[in-house]
């Protein structure tokens, strides 16, 4: 028995080890990566610059905002009522995707398919395809992930982005809003060409609409969890051909009080001020803190953790990586471009051309000096006002 003790605990960590490498390998990854960094790089004061904390206290911020609106129900009540008014399988499966596009702009895309797509299969329950639950589900998840690349807060990667460039937000809009556009364009047209109705199906949904409603809900009105095609396939065969599920009525599903949903409304939009750096996002993570003990505690274990130890791994690696010799020599190397001088047009009198990585310009002597005295201008003043 004494011999047999060890092994079971080591199968017991063996097990749990798997466990965690299927539930979050990026973060496996990251952290391995991080390690081996350590061990080019030992930890000094150094490491305490790698960390955007900036970053990383607004990811916590969202996320627990989120949870708290989340817990509530109130994107569920949204979703519920927005689907109320559809009528029609096509009409369905394109709000459901515009509803992801233009949601995961302001909840994040992964709070907004794991709000919306249980709640979106057992609305297509009514069609009686799986097919084209499967492909509403799809459409949807692409849509929360190109709908969220037009804001900061759309995705981790945005916000970190947004705060490493320090560009303005009026700046990240109009560089993103080209593709966010392209982006719904092609996700109508999908919808549009691909998103064609089995006959059965659209008799199935007259029969449903004429019975009053196109959706349904869970007998709980909840949706904690991500749903999968294969439970759309079992969601679909499992209702039979006389029974019509219903969307969870006011009664049924009421709304939340106000004054539980305002602390926190009211925290998502102090969260977007600090997100344009107009406040300080120290005072946002404290006051989140704050308000989730007071108004719901459990909103703080809904926060993915795991994603921030991600990003703070990650932050480790890089940092170490960029402080290697080897590696930023072969970096320095292979940005370096050659730079020519030649002779300038006739028409130049003084000047030459500037010739580099395919970039050609021609330059007058006078020019040059006039952009390298206002460039020693710009650093000192800046110098000056930083002191």
């Amino acid at each position: 028995m004494k011999r047999k003790a060890p092994v079971d605990a080591f199968m017991r960590f063996a097990l749990n080890v798997r466990e965690i490498v299927r539930k979050d390998p990026v973060l496996v990854v990251a952290v391995v990566l991080a390690i081996i960094s350590c061990a080019a790089v030992p930890p000094d004061a150094a490491y305490a610059e790698y960390v955007d904390l900036r970053t990383i206290g607004m990811l916590f911020s969202l996320m627990t905002i989120m949870a708290g609106l989340s817990r509530l129900g109130v994107f569920r009540i949204a979703c519920r009522h927005l689907l109320s008014a559809v009528r029609g399988p096509r009409r369905l499966a394109l709000a459901l995707t515009l509803l992801a596009f233009f949601s995961s702009m302001l909840i994040t895309n992964d709070v907004a398919l794991v709000t919306f797509v249980p709640f979106a299969l057992l609305a297509l329950r009514t069609l009686d395809s799986p097919r084209h639950a499967c492909f509403t589900v799809v459409m949807m998840t692409i849509a929360a992930n190109l709908g969220s690349m037009l804001t900061p807060i759309g995705n981790p990667q945005n916000l970190y982005l947004y705060s490493a460039s320090h560009m303005a937000l009026t700046d990240f809009l109009l560089l993103m809003l080209p593709y966010a556009a392209a982006a719904l364009v092609l996700l109508v047209g999908a919808i549009a060409f691909f998103g064609r109705i089995p006959e059965h199906a659209k008799e199935k949904a007259a029969r449903s609409v004429d019975a009053g409603n196109p959706a349904s809900s869970s007998e709980d009105g909840s949706a904690d969890s991500p749903a999968t095609c294969g439970e759309a396939d079992n969601a679909a065969s499992a209702t039979d051909a006389n029974e019509t599920p219903q969307i969870a009525s006011d009664a049924d599903d009421p709304a939340p009080s106000p004054l539980r949903v305002l602390p926190w409304a009211a925290l998502f939009v102090l969260a977007l001020l600090s997100v344009a750096h107009i406040l300080p996002y120290q005072a946002i993570v404290a006051v989140t803190i704050v308000v989730a003990l007071a108004a719901d505690r459990r909103a703080l274990l809904h926060v993915d953790y795991a994603l921030l130890f991600t990003f703070i791994a990650f932050f480790v690696f890089v940092g170490n990586v960029g402080r290697i010799e080897v590696v930023n020599a072969a970096l320095a190397q292979s940005n370096r471009a050659p730079l020519t001088i030649a002779p300038a047009d006739a028409d130049i009198t003084g000047g030459f051309i500037l010739k580099a990585a395919g970039y050609e310009k021609n330059c007058s002597f006078a020019a040059v000096l006039r952009e390298v005295r206002a460039a020693e201008e710009s650093a000192v003043a800046g110098i000056l006002f930083e002191r």
